[in-house]
């Protein structure tokens, strides 16, 4: 489990590199002032070619941003700065008749229309933040004080303004979006899979429906089930790959490796481009 998890470390640090690069070696000594862990990470990278598979993994801070810039934008296309509904933000333009922006937490967006405001006239006037004086035009008139833009404006016109709040932020919310997807997989890869595996291999029992694997070959087709199942897309190669990892240093350093012939058949029969290929391991 160890060795595993030193490998998917080293799978990480690797792609924040130039993927045409290998880790540098000088062939000498470690330093004596590494630690022993800084040591066997040193270990783990010199042995892996960073991978092709091009990938952002984001951590909180980087959702905490993209949020953030998404908020600075709608600030800028005139909204107010978000109020809390649960898991989603709303925000609202000071011109009514202009969409309403909901976010949510999630990393979607959607709109709707504003809906009637109650506001005091504006009057040009010395007197006039004087709250009395304020609101005296409403006892006259009620509907002065009413703006209901929101519920009159023609669909088109609200379309419109709907297109202008989508483009407006596309980039933001794409980068949002980007950077939830991302923390996800970095918790499915480093905290959720390895356990999952370890239930698969050494408990044997299958993760979905917790029936019992007897046999070491049941195990190894449930493995790679789980490998040949992920989306076919980045994401879902990146989920491969921590799993081809496990394979290399757990499945097969066992009494009970996969065959060459299991491995051709899971590569003839797969639904995804990747192909399985196992790394070379020293260990």
């Amino acid at each position: 489990m160890m060795t595993l998890l030193l490998a998917l470390l080293a799978l990480s640090t690797a792609r924040a590199q130039d993927p045409g690069a290998l880790p540098a070696d000088d062939g000498g000594d470690l330093d004596p002032t590494e630690t022993a862990i800084e040591g066997e990470q040193l270990e783990v990278e010199r042995m892996f070619e960073a991978p092709d598979l091009e990938i952002m993994v984001f951590g909180e801070s980087d959702v905490i941003q993209a949020r953030q810039e998404v908020e600075q934008r709608l600030l800028d296309m005139g909204y107010t700065k978000g109020r809390r509904r649960g898991d989603r933000t709303v925000y609202v333009n000071e011109v009514n008749y202009k969409p309403k922006v909901i976010v949510h937490d999630d990393g979607w967006m959607y709109m709707r229309r504003q809906p009637p405001r109650i506001e005091a006239p504006e009057i040009d006037a010395w007197f006039s933040d004087v709250p009395v004086v304020k609101w005296m035009p409403c006892l006259v008139v009620p509907t002065a004080c009413v703006r209901v833009g929101g519920w009159v404006i023609s669909p088109r016109k609200y379309a419109h303004h709907k297109e202008f709040v989508v483009e407006g932020t596309k980039d933001e919310m794409r980068a949002y979006a980007d950077a939830i997807a991302g923390l996800a997989l970095n918790e499915r890869i480093y905290e959720e899979l390895p356990g999952q595996l370890d239930l698969i291999w050494y408990g044997g029992i299958h993760p979905a429906d917790a029936r019992p694997l007897s046999t070491f070959a049941e195990r190894r087709a449930v493995i790679l089930e789980l490998w040949e199942s992920r989306a076919d897309n980045i994401y879902g190669d990146a989920v491969r790959e921590a799993i081809e990892l496990y394979i290399a240093y757990e499945v097969q350093a066992s009494e009970h490796p996969f065959t060459e012939e299991e491995i051709r058949r899971v590569n003839a029969e797969r639904h995804c481009q990747r192909a399985l290929e196992l790394p070379e391991t020293s260990w």
